[in-house]
């Protein structure tokens, strides 16, 4: 369903401004405050513009500060809009119902991120529509040395949704996912894959987990 307030983006390749996330979330050793949304279903914690080619994570290639529930090349035209909200200690930012920009034609694609003031970001694909083997989902570093991939152009496609994936910093481990969201998504399962970590002496390292 779509709650919340419009991001003030539509079309092809946007970013918006700065958008208050009413909290400071950590990311990787530092600390922000507000978030660019990007129609090709990303945002960053800096001003990164509107790439709409998915690349490996981590990348240079790739923008910084990322967070990607589904990077692929997308167009927020026909009634699709992109929605966020501030509660309890967490933002929410909701792609509805999103198509795929040209060929292959894909969508519509409805996915949302969670980001917890602990650190903890969580990602809920509801409806992936049509063609799927062109995005990614993931996070990457500031410095786009450090990152989670979980999925890139999988040759099958995204898994089947509902899906939920979680990235959480040390020392939280994975709980049961909190589907309970600002903008409610069906949603099922605990997670139930071990984490995989990633990280550097000077930057927290992140687990993922991901429910079947």
């Amino acid at each position: 369903s779509a709650v919340g307030q419009i991001v003030p983006i539509s079309g092809d390749d946007q970013l918006s401004g700065p958008i208050s996330m009413g909290m400071s979330f950590p990311f990787y050793g530092n600390t922000f405050n507000t978030v660019y949304v990007c129609t090709n279903g990303f945002l960053s914690f800096t001003d990164v513009g509107a790439p709409y080619s998915n690349q490996p994570l981590p990348n240079p290639g790739a923008p910084p500060n990322l967070v990607a529930p589904f990077w692929d090349d997308l167009n927020v035209t026909g009634g699709a809009a992109i929605y966020y909200q501030v509660v309890d200690g967490k933002l929410v930012v909701q792609w509805n119902a999103v198509p795929h920009y040209g060929t292959p034609a894909g969508g519509p694609y409805t996915f949302q991120v969670i980001l917890k003031n602990d650190g903890r970001v969580i990602v809920q694909l509801q409806s992936l529509n049509g063609n799927t083997t062109g995005a990614s989902l993931g996070i990457e570093s500031p410095d786009e040395t450090k990152g989670l991939e979980v999925f890139r152009n999988p040759g099958g496609g995204f898994p089947a949704t509902p899906h939920v994936v979680e990235f959480y910093p040390p020392p939280q481990a994975p709980d049961r996912l909190d589907c309970a969201s600002a903008i409610p998504l069906a949603c099922n399962g605990s997670v139930s894959r071990d984490p995989a970590a990633d990280g550097a002496a000077n930057q927290p390292s992140y687990g993922c987990s991901s429910d079947p």
